[in-house]
């Protein structure tokens, strides 16, 4: 079975999650230092709405900063996650996750797709 799911933000919106949150409880340093300038608003935007599909398919309270979406060297975004992410997700019978980032001048969108075994 497949599961797919896509969240969409605009930058407005994302800005006011910004504003009343630690940026170190939705991001890992790693995502912070290599995403987190005003130029990429669009990449942390897209990463936040994965970390909201994951946490909503996973129907899990998520750590958000226990969930790292980098890049692999052509650009596809991939993720690493704490072990305990990862008891969470072999709880579920996950086989696969893929994911996906696009942004535009206004908005980001990440999609979540999940193979079930």
């Amino acid at each position: 079975m497949i599961y797919k799911k896509d969240y969409i933000i605009s930058y407005p919106d994302f800005e006011k999650i910004l504003e009343e949150n630690d940026k170190n409880d939705l991001f890992s340093q790693m995502e912070i230092d290599l995403y987190g300038d005003k130029k990429s608003t669009g990449s942390l935007a897209g990463r936040y709405m994965l970390k909201i599909a994951m946490e909503k398919f996973l129907e899990s309270k998520l750590i958000f900063n226990e969930i790292e979406i980098l890049n692999d060297v052509s650009g596809k975004p991939f993720l690493k996650y704490s072990k305990n992410i990862e008891n969470i997700i072999k709880a579920k019978n996950i086989a696969s996750i893929e994911v996906s980032i696009s942004h535009s001048k206004n908005r980001a969108v990440g999609l979540f797709v999940a193979e079930i075994f």
